[in-house]
C-alpha cells in the first residue's frame, strides 16, 4: 500500500500540512477580506480529531493534534510557523494570484528538505488543497476538502481519485479553533 502524501511536504511535516490544509480557513471565509488576507485567519490554535480509513493509499487510524500557528504579513506574503503538538514543523508561506484566484503555498520543513509547493482554491465556504501522486504509471489526483460550518468549526476530508471524478475518502475529521494569537 503506497501512503499518498500532499507534494508539499514529506515526513513528519505532511500531518502538519494535511492540519494545515484543514484549519487555515475557518474564520476567514466568513469575515476578512479577499486575496491574502483570508489566511490571516490560520492564526492560532486548532485541535484535530482526523479518522483515517483503510483505502488502497491508507491505514485505518486515528490521530488527534493540536497545531499552533505563528503567522504575520509582510507586504503580498504572508506565512505561518507552524507547531504540532508544541514541536516546530514547518514555515509556510502563501501567495495570492488574484489574475487566477489562486493561492500557492510553500512548506519549509523544519528539517531543512527542499520547500516544495501546493496550491488553495477557495470558493465561498469550501477550501481545497489539491494536487496529484504517482502510483507506478498512473496519475493519482488528491484533494484535502474543507468545508466550514461556522467560523470556528470545520468538517474537512482527504480524497483521492484515478480519474479526477470519482473520489474515495482517505479521513475526515473535524477541526476547531481553541485560541486566537
Amino acid at each position: 500500500m503506497k501512503q499518498l502524501r500532499p507534494s508539499v511536504v514529506g515526513g513528519a511535516a505532511a500531518l502538519a500540512m494535511f492540519l494545515c490544509a484543514a484549519s487555515s480557513a475557518t474564520v476567514a471565509a466568513q469575515t476578512h477580506g479577499s486575496g491574502i488576507e483570508k489566511i490571516s485567519s490560520y492564526a492560532g490554535t486548532w485541535t484535530s480529531r482526523i479518522v483515517h480509513y483503510a483505502t488502497k493509499y491508507s491505514k485505518a487510524r486515528v490521530e488527534t493534534a493540536t497545531v499552533r500557528n505563528d503567522c504575520w504579513r509582510s507586504a503580498d506574503y504572508y506565512s505561518c510557523h507552524q507547531f504540532v503538538d508544541g514541536r516546530s514543523s514547518a514555515l509556510i508561506v502563501y501567495t495570492y494570484d488574484a489574475k487566477h484566484r489562486l493561492y500557492h503555498t510553500h512548506a519549509i520543513p523544519q528539517d531543512g528538505n527542499p520547500a516544495p509547493s501546493g496550491l488553495l482554491t477557495i470558493t465561498g465556504n469550501t477550501w481545497m488543497f489539491p494536487w496529484q501522486d504517482r502510483d507506478g504509471g498512473k496519475t493519482v489526483y488528491v484533494r484535502i476538502v474543507n468545508v466550514f460550518r461556522n467560523p470556528r468549526t470545520i468538517d474537512f476530508r482527504q480524497e483521492f481519485s484515478l480519474d479526477n471524478t470519482h473520489w474515495t475518502k482517505t479521513a475526515d475529521g473535524v477541526e476547531h479553533r481553541t485560541a486566537t494569537p
